[in-house]
């Protein structure tokens, strides 16, 4: 009887346990708009692709990736993953801007950094 207790203790742990981590995951990408964003140039982090879906102040919404067409139906049924995601990105006074400012429905490729500052836009 104890070694099934001891057991019951455990895998109640673990549970608690899984549910906790996987929790937290969910309750930060349920509204990316509670991340703060990076002032200041930083080690460019990815290159993001994209097209300008709105701007907000020095805030940037770059709708990146892929849209769903042919290529895209293709590569999927290869085991490939396509897909379209909206990234917020800070443009400051230190961005290096190439080619001038930016509206919304451009095409940009922006480094940027793990939090976001984005180090060149063009």
């Amino acid at each position: 009887m104890k070694s099934f207790e001891v057991t019951r203790m455990l895998v109640l742990t673990l549970a608690i346990t899984v549910v906790g981590l996987t929790g937290g995951s969910f309750a930060l990408a349920e509204n990316p708009q509670n991340e703060k964003l990076d002032t200041v140039p930083g080690l460019t982090h990815e290159i993001i692709d994209g097209e300008v879906i709105k701007i907000d102040g020095a805030v940037y919404t770059v709708r990146s990736g892929y849209s769903d067409n042919g290529s895209a139906s293709q590569a999927r049924a290869w085991g490939g993953s396509l897909t379209q995601k909206e990234v917020r990105v800070y443009v400051g006074k230190d961005t290096k801007k190439i080619k001038g400012e930016k509206k919304v429905g451009d095409r940009i490729r922006a480094e940027v950094t793990f939090g976001g500052f984005a180090n060149s836009i063009q």
